[in-house]
């Protein structure tokens, strides 16, 4: 549930870069709608929208090819581009520097606490979310964080552990929304698990029937067809996974018209 009493600075979706999975063909069909229902959670609560590009290159690569970040770039303005998402920043992660210890340091004397949490030793192998913290829980405080289930899994302990302690550092509270994941033969897709659906198969109609097979897919993940003139709501939303359907995708294509 959002607390619509905050008054949210930003509501932000990031998309990680990681130098393994760097292609053309970089955002898959669960960016591609977590993108979307961003945006219209932040559209819902009158406040901007942004796409943070979270820097792991060098984390996973460590000598990424400059051509294949291009394009995954390239792919992601594309696909916001086409579903029509009004994105008021699409950004690069910044690196930390003087500047967030200097903002660390307007904390007064909840700064020491902070920069505690951010130098714990999980920043030793991945000193990059030293910077993802400080954009949130400093630079753009309140944030309301759009995120996949995922988060929420076994796998992400250790991570939101870690970010729990900053937020606790720095005596501010963390708010956040999970969205549905989408599955293809049980699994989620992912780059990791080399399980994706291509955002592209989208153009196979209009953006605007884009969007609408995408919010289906969300709010009655057990029957999309049903639900395509249903309106978006957060509070209404499952929690549970679409499981992705290509007969029940292509009887959506050919209801609606291929736009070619």
């Amino acid at each position: 549930m959002i607390d619509t009493t905050v008054p949210y600075r930003r509501a932000r979706v990031a998309i990680t870069f990681a130098g393994f999975c760097l292609r053309p063909d970089f955002i898959h069909m669960g960016h591609a709608r977590t993108l979307l229902l961003g945006s219209m959670i932040a559209e819902g609560l009158g406040v901007p929208f942004h796409v943070r590009c979270d820097d792991q290159l060098h984390s996973h690569c460590p000598d990424p090819d400059p051509s294949a970040l291009a394009a995954s770039v390239i792919d992601l303005t594309e696909c916001v581009r086409f579903l029509e998402i009004n994105a008021e920043r699409i950004y690069w992660q910044p690196k930390f520097d003087v500047r967030d210890a200097r903002a660390i340091e307007d904390l007064g004397s909840e700064a020491v606490y902070f920069f505690t949490a951010l130098n714990h030793p999980r920043t030793e192998a991945e000193p990059e979310h030293k910077a993802l913290l400080v954009d949130d829980v400093i630079h753009w405080y309140p944030s309301l964080v759009i995120r996949g289930m995922e988060f929420q899994m076994r796998r992400q302990e250790e991570y939101r552990r870690y970010e729990t302690r900053a937020y606790l550092g720095a005596g501010r509270e963390r708010y956040e929304v999970n969205v549905p994941l989408i599955h293809l033969d049980g699994l989620t897709l992912s780059k990791s698990q080399s399980h994706l659906i291509y955002w592209r198969e989208l153009q196979a109609v209009s953006p605007e029937e884009a969007r609408l097979f995408l919010v289906a897919t969300a709010m009655k993940p057990l029957d999309p067809l049903s639900a395509v003139a249903s309106p978006f709501d957060v509070a209404q939303m499952p929690g549970s996974p679409y499981e992705w359907d290509w007969d029940a995708w292509k009887t959506f294509c050919d209801t609606h018209g291929r736009s070619g």
